[in-house]
């Protein structure tokens, strides 16, 4: 379940700028339904002898594991949805936000600035040290 709505959520997350809140939500929910949808339907509950309940058969998904299913679904199902929230929610980005900001301050928490000019000026010295007399 894990493969199927975090994976696709996160690789869209770090790598597609346009992934938006429709997107994970239909990533999420649509990952994790199918693949208990899929599970409950396959040979692992029902219809094999190693299966849940092995006596009897409604199993109509001929498969033990659903990831080969649910995962490509998952990441068709964020990318409609990315397109369908964009359409509904309009443009979402300022002209005065910059991507590369926004992106350094969610990777690490601190707003994306020059190290060479402090609020000193660039020559001030650091915090923490001394000068030497």
């Amino acid at each position: 379940m894990a493969a199927s709505a975090v994976t696709p959520t996160l690789l869209y997350t770090f790598y597609w700028r346009h992934f938006n809140r429709t997107g994970l939500l239909w990533t999420v929910y649509g990952g994790t339904t199918l693949t208990i949808g899929l599970y409950l339907f396959s040979t692992a509950v029902s219809g094999s002898p190693t299966a849940l309940i092995p006596t009897t058969d409604f199993a109509w998904f001929g498969q033990s594991s659903p990831a080969m299913v649910s995962v490509p679904a998952a990441f068709l199902l964020g990318w409609a949805g990315s397109l369908v929230g964009r359409r509904r929610s309009g443009p979402t980005q300022t002209p005065q936000e910059d991507p590369l900001a926004v992106d350094a301050l969610l990777l690490t928490g601190r707003p994306l600035t020059s190290r060479a000019v402090t609020p000193q000026g660039p020559s001030a010295p650091l915090r923490g040290t001394h000068r030497p007399l």
